[in-house]
């Protein structure tokens, strides 16, 4: 067994789980987790500058949107290309934290309310 994963596991009804090709019990979703680690497939994660710089031009381009100024079809662009960009880069296994985005937006969004009442 030299350079093998041995994987023991029951196939009982209490460890199955939907996955999008049917139910699947667990001992066969940990043995198709090995595989992939051991032929370095695994996805990675970007670098934190890259993260941050996708989550600042979200921000930017959704506060844009929100707004109604001038720019909001940069706006729509900026947010078009990242979420192509971010699909892209998760197709080549690549991971983006989605949660800096998600919270960059959600503050462009309140800002640019804020702002609306302002003038």
């Amino acid at each position: 067994l030299a350079g093998r994963a041995v994987v023991i596991g029951a196939l009982d009804d209490q460890d199955r789980f939907l996955t999008r090709t049917g139910v699947a019990h667990g001992v066969y979703l940990q043995a198709a987790a090995i595989e992939t680690l051991a032929a370095g497939k695994a996805p990675r994660r970007a670098s934190v500058w890259l993260e941050a710089l996708v989550a600042l031009l979200a921000g930017v381009g959704t506060f844009s949107v929100g707004r109604r100024a001038r720019w909001t079809g940069v706006g729509r662009g900026a947010v078009a290309g990242i979420v192509a960009w971010v699909v892209a880069q998760a197709q080549a296994g690549v991971m983006v934290a989605l949660s800096p985005v998600l919270l960059a937006g959600g503050l462009a969004v309140w800002g640019a309310r804020r702002w609306r009442k302002v003038d």
